[in-house]
């Protein structure tokens, strides 16, 4: 839009000048020369506004065409794999939440870290849950995953709140934020170790748990959907 409104500004110069020049008999041979250069160099500074702004929209419409196809390709394999998921759609929003069939349904089912898709009509995101479910609170302030060869933290900047509640006897305690690089490397991390520990650092005490190979699958699942999804 802005290059629009620079196109016009230079088309409005050349035709002021254009006029004055063909107009104005009172020039001299040396005006004559500086407002025919005068338009020549709003025309050349015109023509490449044009041709920029011919290129961005070229680059924008190849980039919409490019989400298109992954968006495709997206549903394709959900379609081929649906044994390997569970979708909860929202048909207001026109949206869905896409999980792996073994991760909780529910927030109070079982401690759990997992990761889900939220997909609309124009993009696929990939969200990490951490559940923690027991007798006793520990009113979680952040959290630490170690894996056979790294150590992350996760700190209380990246998501908004840790949530609570409690049933029937029992506490959960849970938090969802989203992925970005370094995130999306440390789910490929814990996905292929052997070993990874969590540490739920809780405002007095602390809980550690074993990832368990199920987990770690069904991050596995969700990171290759969203891949696909999010590979242009």
């Amino acid at each position: 839009m802005k290059k629009l409104i620079i196109l016009f500004i230079y088309c409005a110069v050349i035709t002021f000048i254009s006029c004055s020049s063909s107009t104005n008999k009172s020039y001299t041979n040396e005006e004559k020369q500086s407002a025919e250069k005068a338009v020549q160099d709003s025309i050349a500074a015109a023509e490449q506004a044009v041709q920029s702004a011919i290129n961005d929209v070229a680059e924008v419409t190849k980039s919409e065409s490019i989400q298109k196809e992954d968006l495709k390709s997206f549903e394709i394999y959900i379609n081929n794999n649906k044994s390997k998921f569970r979708i909860k759609s929202d048909e207001m929003n026109e949206s869905q939440k896409i999980f792996d069939i073994s991760s909780p349904k529910y927030i109070n089912d079982f401690s759990n870290i997992y990761c889900y898709l939220y997909k609309n009509k124009y993009l696929v995101d990939c969200l990490i849950t951490i559940q923690y479910v027991g007798e006793d609170w520990l009113f979680i302030e952040n959290y630490k995953i170690k894996t056979d060869s790294n150590t992350y933290d996760i700190n209380s900047e990246e998501y908004d709140k840790i949530q609570r509640d409690n049933d029937s006897g029992e506490v959960y305690e849970w938090c969802t934020f989203g992925i970005n690089k370094d995130r999306l490397k440390m789910l490929e991390d814990i996905a292929t170790s052997k070993k990874v520990t969590l540490r739920i650092n809780g405002n007095q005490y602390y809980k550690d748990r074993i990832i368990s190979n199920k987990e770690k699958k069904a991050i596995t699942n969700i990171v290759s959907a969203w891949k696909i999804a999010n590979k242009s």
